[in-house]
């Protein structure tokens, strides 16, 4: 940054020549060198303007890449240096290079940029104008935009409480999403949603205890709402605020005694959302740490792992049943379970063949979660085995034009990078 002109451009060039290994899958040269960009080293556009533009065409190309083949490590760090480029010398560039490319791109991801590239006022004002558009689905993608802008302006704030009491259904759901996105704990927001807890409406329920939950507001009124909703006659209100209570981490005997009780529920995603909860409150008392012990057994795959992961989280692993339950749901038939089950034993020293294979099998298979997860874990075992990092590379020389080779990149990412 307080290099100028030629001698920054000589620099980053040295930084695109570097050769380092793993180049063309993991891009490192090319991310560092648009690192580089981003601190505006003064005078560089005026003499390297073809020079960084490069780059950014780079950088833009990526960013419009496949992420099943380029990987979702890549592809997060691309975006974070792109929004870095706001406030800087060449700000209006990168926003004309990715508007070149906004039919690839999408309408609503475009406008992101738009906002962290100088023109958030006009970026708000237009997902605003759409939330009275006759066209369901892009009212309802403009709110869901507004959320993930995190703009807690009073203007937006008051526009997305104003359709809490909209007529149409859809349009508070995505409302109330929307606002517990924003962060913001604003009193009058947090009374707002309060109040929806009543609602007669299950679905208005679910989202208003999600809102709340992502607010992260462990306001006694709040405790005492989620708690209420614990007994609710909808199961996926139930669910919701069980994972809300999770997430405020309210240790009070109602909130526990209240998840407990969900242990012994009808419904097994309900249950399995109870225990997870109950771990995040990191609640060793002996009753707790019994009612899971005895989903250990239940009929239900998910409830089972939510189980054993809680008692791994409360520091309850003395007992063999939680290692055998994890090593059981390692060898089932679902790879999206054995992948969870595996991403918990690696880190209480298990990372025997079998589990490494089966991480390995994941690659190519199963959803972007479980591929994400497999990725992760056998990053980790990298960390104390000196097997995985050939085995990852020969598995892409083996399989380079393979659709999913994204999640073996992620891999190789946490094994040279993390």
């Amino acid at each position: 940054s307080k290099l100028k002109g030629k001698k920054a451009q000589k620099a980053i060039q040295a930084v695109l020549d570097a050769g380092s290994e793993y180049e063309q899958w993991l891009q490192r040269d090319l991310l560092f060198a648009g690192w580089c960009l981003t601190e505006d080293p003064p005078e560089l556009t005026m003499v390297a303007g073809d020079f960084v533009g490069g780059i950014l065409d780079r950088l833009v190309k990526l960013e419009v890449a496949d992420s099943s083949r380029v990987g979702s490590k890549i592809m997060g760090e691309v975006e974070k240096i792109l929004h870095c480029f706001g406030e800087t010398s060449v700000e209006q560039e990168v926003w004309v290079k990715l508007q070149a490319e906004g039919d690839r791109i999408g309408h609503f991801r475009l406008i992101q940029f738009q906002a962290v590239l100088g023109q958030e006022a006009t970026a708000i004002s237009q997902l605003l104008n759409l939330l009275g558009d006759g066209n369901s689905v892009l009212r309802s993608s403009a709110i869901s935009a507004l959320g993930r802008l995190r703009n807690s302006s009073s203007e937006v704030v008051e526009s997305l409480l104003k359709l809490l009491g909209d007529q149409d259904l859809k349009r508070r759901i995505d409302a109330a999403t929307a606002l517990g996105q924003l962060g913001n704990p604003d009193p009058a927001l947090v009374e707002c949603l309060l109040n929806l807890l009543s609602d007669k409406d299950r679905i208005v329920r679910f989202c208003a205890a999600t809102a709340l939950g992502q607010l992260g507001n462990p306001d006694p009124k709040v405790v005492d709402g989620l708690c209420y909703l614990l007994i609710d006659e909808d199961f996926a209100v139930r669910n919701r605020a069980a994972t809300a209570l999770g997430q405020l981490g309210d240790t009070d005997p109602k909130v526990v005694n209240g998840l407990r009780y969900l242990l012994d529920d009808e419904d097994w995603l309900v249950r399995a959302r109870a225990a997870t909860a109950l771990g995040q409150l990191d609640n060793t008392d002996s009753e707790v740490v019994k009612g899971l012990r005895y989903l250990l057994d239940d009929e239900n795959s998910l409830v089972r792992f939510c189980a054993a992961s809680a008692l791994v989280q409360l520091d309850n692993t003395d007992s063999e049943e939680v290692v055998e339950c994890l090593l059981d749901l390692l060898s089932g038939e679902s790879l999206s379970m054995s992948v969870r089950a595996a991403s918990v034993l690696v880190p209480l020293g298990n990372n025997d063949s079998e589990i490494v294979n089966r991480l390995f099998n994941s690659f190519g298979k199963g959803d972007s979660d479980t591929s994400a997860r497999a990725a992760s874990t056998l990053g980790r075992i990298a960390k104390t085995s000196d097997t995985i990092h050939p085995e990852v590379m020969q598995w892409l020389e083996q399989n380079p034009n393979h659709d999913r080779i994204g999640s073996a990149i992620d891999c190789l990412w946490s094994i040279v990078v993390e």
